[in-house]
C-alpha cells in the first residue's frame, strides 16, 4: 500500500521506518530534517539494535507524485490547523490515522473531512530523536486504534493488521475517544510531571498527590462536556495506571521539546484543561501550575541542552 506520513516529527518517522519494510512510504518533514535524512538515510536504534533505511523524503506534499491510500497524520499539535487546508487540498477522500497526544485533532479533522474518513489512534510508545537523522524507540506499549463511524469497521480491521504485520502492536479499540481521553489525562497527570521533573515513578509521596489533584480537575472540567462514558470510572482507572507505570527508559515529548529549546504541546495537554476550565467557569490551580512552568522554561531556555 501507498503511505503518506504527514509530519516528520520523531513518531511520524517511526511509523516511517516501520511501515517502509512492507509499503510505499513518503514523509513530508521539515527541510533541515528532509536534507539530513536524504544525504545520510535514517538511522533507527532500539535496546542495542541499529538499522539504518532510505526513506523518501520531502518538504511539501505537492512534490510527492503518488496518491495515498492511507495517511498517518503525524505533526505537532500545534500544527494541526496549519496542516488543515493542505490536507484537504491533496487527500480529500483518504483515510486518516491520527498520532496527537491530545484530544483536539479529531474535532479539527471534523471540520474538513467526512467522520468516515477519519481513524484516531491511542498511541504509547516512545521515540525520540538523536539527532536529524537517527531516531530513538525507548518504549513499546502499542497502539489502540478506532474509528468515528460504525461503516469504517472493515477499514479499520484492514488497517489493524497492517500495523501488526510490521511490528506496531495495534489493537481494536471500542470506544477509541474514550482511549485517546485516557492518554491526555496519563499525560496531563504524568508525562508533564516527567518533563518537568525527570521522574519515572509518580508513585513517590511527594508526586503522588499533585498526579491525583491533576486527574481530578479534569473530571471537574469534562463533566461540563458530553462524552460518552464514565470520566470518574476513567480517571480511576488512569490513576492506576500511573501508580504502576514504572517503565525503564522514558522521556516524555515536552521534555525532550524544552530540552531542544522548542516549543512544547503544552497548550494541548494541562493548556488545553485550563482552556475549557476558562469556558466552564472551573478552578484548576495544579493545570495552571504546571502550564506555567512549562512555558517559563520555554522562554528561559533553561533546560535546553541538559545532559
Amino acid at each position: 500500500m501507498n503511505f503518506v506520513i504527514y509530519g516528520g516529527g520523531s513518531l511520524g518517522l517511526l511509523f516511517g521506518y516501520y511501515l517502509s519494510k512492507k509499503h510505499n512510504v513518503s514523509v513530508i518533514a521539515k527541510k533541515n530534517r528532509v536534507s539530513a535524512i536524504k544525504n545520510n538515510g535514517l538511522i533507527f536504534r532500539k535496546d542495542g539494535f541499529e538499522d539504518k533505511i532510505e526513506l523518501k523524503i520531502y518538504s511539501n506534499a505537492k512534490d510527492i507524485n503518488v496518491k495515498p491510500d492511507v495517511v498517518v497524520f503525524a505533526v505537532k499539535s500545534f500544527d494541526v490547523d496549519n496542516s488543515l487546508k493542505d490536507i484537504k487540498n491533496h487527500y480529500a477522500n483518504t483515510p486518516i490515522v491520527t498520532l496527537q497526544n491530545g484530544i483536539y485533532t479529531e474535532d479539527a479533522l471534523l471540520t474538513v473531512f467526512d467522520k468516515h474518513y477519519i481513524y484516531p489512534s491511542a498511541v504509547l510508545i516512545g521515540s525520540k530523536i538523536i539527532d536529524d537523522n537517527t531516531i530513538f524507540q525507548f518504549m513499546d506499549n502499542g497502539m489502540k486504534l478506532g474509528c468515528l463511524d460504525k461503516a469504517s469497521k472493515e477499514t479499520l480491521k484492514e488497517l489493524a493488521d497492517i500495523f501488526n504485520d510490521i511490528g506496531i502492536k495495534t489493537t481494536i479499540s471500542d470506544n477509541i475517544m474514550k482511549d485517546k481521553w485516557h492518554k491526555f489525562m496519563f499525560y496531563c497527570a504524568a508525562a508533564t510531571i516527567n518533563s518537568l521533573t525527570g521522574t519515572r515513578n509518580l508513585e513517590d509521596e511527594n508526586l503522588r498527590w499533585v498526579t491525583s489533584a491533576v486527574l481530578d480537575e479534569i473530571v471537574n472540567v469534562s463533566q461540563n462536556l458530553d462524552l460518552d462514558f464514565d470520566i470518574v470510572e476513567l480517571r480511576n482507572d488512569v490513576f492506576d495506571f500511573i501508580m504502576n507505570f514504572k517503565p525503564k527508559s522514558w522521556s516524555a515529548s515536552v521534555g525532550e521539546d524544552l530540552r531542544k529549546g522548542k516549543k512544547t504541546e503544552i497548550d494541548y495537554l494541562n493548556g488545553y484543561v485550563v482552556k475549557l476550565a476558562n469556558r466552564f467557569n472551573v478552578d484548576v490551580p495544579f493545570n495552571k501550575l504546571l502550564v506555567s512552568f512549562v512555558k517559563t522554561i520555554e522562554k528561559t531556555g533553561y533546560f535546553k541542552n541538559e545532559k
